[in-house]
């Protein structure tokens, strides 16, 4: 049941997270006209400051070594990061839409739940792993 409760704060977690991100990448993609990659990165810099705080204290109830668990949490946002944009990236690769946009913001959404699976596996696993396991 603990297991269950951790993924349903991650994910209430994650539901903040990804409001505040998709916010800021869509706006700077398709309004404020920055380019994908730009856009992306400003999303998990900013959102990632505040799923770190929140992932420690209400979904792991992490304690202690927090300069450790920042340098852990940042190295697995990056990670998360490449990986899933790179594979959303070249997924779309076969997928046959001539709208360089749509394809392109199909391709933030897909990375976006590849990177949210990756990124909770490496958090609970890596992050705020419990002593002793």
């Amino acid at each position: 049941m603990k297991n269950n409760n951790e993924l349903i704060r991650f994910l209430i977690v994650g539901v903040l997270n990804t409001v505040i991100g998709a916010s800021i990448m869509f706006i700077a993609y398709n309004f404020i006209g920055l380019n994908y990659w730009i856009s992306t990165s400003l999303n998990y810099i900013i959102a990632g400051t505040f799923s770190f705080f929140a992932n420690k204290k209400f979904t792991f109830k992490s304690e202690g070594k927090t300069f450790q668990k920042i340098i852990l949490f940042i190295i697995t946002l990056i990670f998360c990061y490449f990986i899933a944009f790179y594979l959303s990236k070249k997924i779309m690769i076969f997928i046959n839409i001539n709208d360089i946009k749509l394809k392109e913001n199909i391709s933030m959404v897909l990375g976006m739940i590849i990177y949210t699976a990756l990124n909770f596996i490496l958090q609970k696993k890596v992050v705020f792993r419990k002593e002793g396991e």
